[in-house]
């Protein structure tokens, strides 16, 4: 896979051991979290996006994987720094990507977490993919 600046990159380059790199995106409302899935596509080309619509249903999924690079939260978000999902993901070097209505609601979590504002675009998603793989400082 072709990166889209010189250098190496976890978020664009393929993903250890020949695979591609795997997000999660959690939305109760499934056009929402197609929308961003698509735009986690445009980032990062022939990158694996898969939509689920609780942490439940995503900590399911991430149970046998160990590729996941980030996950994108839009909601639902009751619990989710304790839950489940959120340790696997750490177990598996993952980071999770907020999207939030108000960044006082941010929390601490046991894994690496980038918060952003809603609604979201494609640039909001884009510079939150920046600013994990190191591109760009965080805010």
């Amino acid at each position: 896979m072709e990166t889209l600046q010189t250098g190496h990159n976890i978020i664009i380059d393929s993903h250890p051991h020949g695979r591609v790199p795997y997000y999660t995106v959690i939305s109760s409302e499934l056009f929402v979290g197609e929308d961003a899935a698509e735009a986690i596509r445009s980032y990062v080309p022939g990158a694996e996006v898969a939509v689920f619509s609780s942490l439940e249903e995503a900590a399911r999924a991430i149970s046998d994987r160990v590729d996941v690079v980030a996950s994108l939260i839009i909601a639902p978000r009751q619990g989710l720094m304790d839950s489940p999902f959120v340790a696997l993901l750490k177990e598996r070097n993952g980071a999770l990507l907020l999207l939030l209505s108000d960044m006082a609601h941010a929390g601490m979590t046991a894994c690496r977490t980038l918060t952003a504002e809603l609604p979201f675009t494609n640039e909001t998603i884009q510079l939150m993919l920046e600013e994990l793989s190191g591109r760009r400082p965080s805010a």
